[in-house]
């Protein structure tokens, strides 16, 4: 078997597809076929086949998906912008899409846009530049299309994750059927005895306005009081330490229970309505949408309906596959449906779980 030439100033020091077709004793074409996978369909035997792949580990040779990609029209590798990974929602996403994109050979190239248009825009440029064969993104608070231009032009298929930016309705979205998690949760606190409901919400895209929709849709649904002076709604960029339950303590009528847009809604509730001297549950209930934030279960004990994060992850990584393998496929809004009630201490304190025993 032919000896590998020693490196040289002028040889890189990386193993080639060149150096190990040499040492295979093979046409330099003969040992790209087989490192592609692409050696039975071209007939090549399985001898030869075994002979390269052994001296390609024993050269240690790495194939170099840059150059096969400007050959390919492929990089395999899918960018995923996330705004954070804090809790398990970050892990749970990424568990999601990475099952998926391994199943079909793809990579996940993870980013973190922390809700920095500037950072967004800076991570959208680079993979670009890293050739990345698809993007999935959860849309910054303050989206512009023309952050996404970039990708549009070149073909490169986005798929949002849990919601779209208001300038993209007609975009790939893989989002939450949050309707019957809604309805769900509205029941639970009537079932527990609130008649006067009041929400909790941050104006955000489409899908997380659609969850207000549906507690409208719930309340009404069950006979049960609302009035918007109970709603409580927080605009971007609003402060950690805001003065919700001190308004909330001024009110002349109150509703009985609260309904949180997300954890971060109802945590904030939580904690200001604590710090008024507004005590959960004896004074006022308050359930969530989400269950993502440890949080939830550890200091703040608040009863809620699982997101299914993993869920959403996996169908937007099935469906940036198939808009990778089918340019030409038109928007789609894959929504999941999923209605897992936790009840904690927020909604059911020690009085009521000793009279439900």
């Amino acid at each position: 078997m032919p000896a590998l030439s020693p490196p040289t100033a002028d040889r890189p020091r990386r193993v080639t597809i060149t150096q190990v077709a040499e040492a295979a004793g093979v046409a330099r074409a003969t040992a790209a076929f087989v490192i592609s996978g692409r050696a039975p369909e071209l007939r090549i035997s399985p001898k030869t086949i075994e002979r390269v792949q052994a001296v390609a580990k024993r050269l240690g040779y790495v194939p170099n998906n840059l150059a096969r990609g400007m050959i390919t029209g492929r990089s395999h590798v899918v960018g995923v912008i996330l705004g954070g990974v804090w809790g398990k929602f970050g892990q749970y996403a990424i568990e999601g899409i990475r099952g998926v994109l391994d199943a079909h050979g793809y990579l996940p190239f993870l980013t973190i846009h922390s809700w920095s248009e500037d950072r967004e825009q800076r991570e959208l440029d680079m993979l670009m530049r890293m050739r990345v064969d698809g993007v999935i993104a959860m849309p910054q608070l303050m989206s512009r299309k023309d952050c996404y231009t970039s990708l549009t032009k070149q073909r490169v298929p986005i798929v949002f994750f849990g919601d779209v930016p208001f300038d993209m309705p007609k975009a790939h979205v893989a989002a939450w059927d949050s309707g019957p998690a809604m309805q769900r949760l509205v029941a639970h606190l009537a079932d527990i005895g609130c008649r006067r409901i009041g929400f909790v919400g941050e104006r955000f895209f489409k899908h997380t306005s659609l969850r207000h929709v549906a507690f409208r849709k719930a309340v009404k649904k069950l006979g049960l009081e609302h009035d918007p002076k109970w709603d409580t709604w927080a605009e971007v960029g609003d402060p950690e330490d805001v003065d919700w339950g001190r308004r909330f303590a001024a009110l002349r009528s109150k509703p009985d229970a609260l309904v949180a847009l997300n954890d971060n809604c109802g945590l904030k509730m939580l904690h200001s309505l604590r710090a008024a001297g507004v005590r959960v549950p004896e004074d006022i209930r308050i359930a969530c949408m989400g269950d993502t934030i440890e949080t939830v279960e550890q200091s703040a004990q608040l009863t809620a309906i699982r997101e299914p994060v993993r869920e959403i992850g996996r169908v937007a990584a099935e469906l940036v596959i198939e808009a990778i393998k089918n340019p030409k496929l038109r928007p789609q809004e894959r929504l999941v449906d999923s209605a897992e009630l936790v009840v904690r201490p927020s909604t059911v304190g020690m009085a009521d779980e000793h009279r439900q025993r």
